[in-house]
């Protein structure tokens, strides 16, 4: 089941640009470098947020326009298609990673506050980043 895995849930405005799509992006690829940065590997904790994230590349790629062909694409996708997703999604990943680093004492004080209560809101999270 999912009853130990992260979930991401954000806020979305109704018309996305590129830019804040791709902020979106690296805060749902988060999970996974956090994984990745604290345990050495990621885990099944943040499948859903993965899922999420593709979802919202394939979107921005092949459904809004905003990648490398204008024309919307169906949803079977070329090797090459699967190209664009996953350079994006490693890319993400990396962005996540390279600010995860940088506030390490806040992401170990974050998990430490889930551990003891399994739930924060976005105003505890801000309070506990600054």
């Amino acid at each position: 089941g999912d009853e130990g895995a992260g979930h991401t849930r954000l806020r979305t405005k109704s018309v996305l640009t590129p830019n804040a799509s791709r902020h979106m992006l690296t805060t749902l690829m988060a999970g996974r470098a956090a994984e990745i940065m604290v345990f050495g590997s990621p885990s099944s904790g943040a499948a859903s947020d993965l899922a999420a994230a593709t979802s919202l590349i394939r979107d921005m790629l092949f459904r809004w326009g905003m990648g490398p062909r204008l024309e919307a694409v169906g949803p079977a996708m070329t090797s090459e298609e699967h190209g664009h997703v996953e350079h994006e999604l490693r890319t993400a990943l990396r962005r996540a990673q390279v600010l995860l680093q940088a506030r390490r004492q806040q992401l170990d004080c974050i998990a430490e506050n889930l551990l003891q209560r399994r739930f924060l809101c976005a105003s505890e999270v801000d309070e506990l980043m600054h």
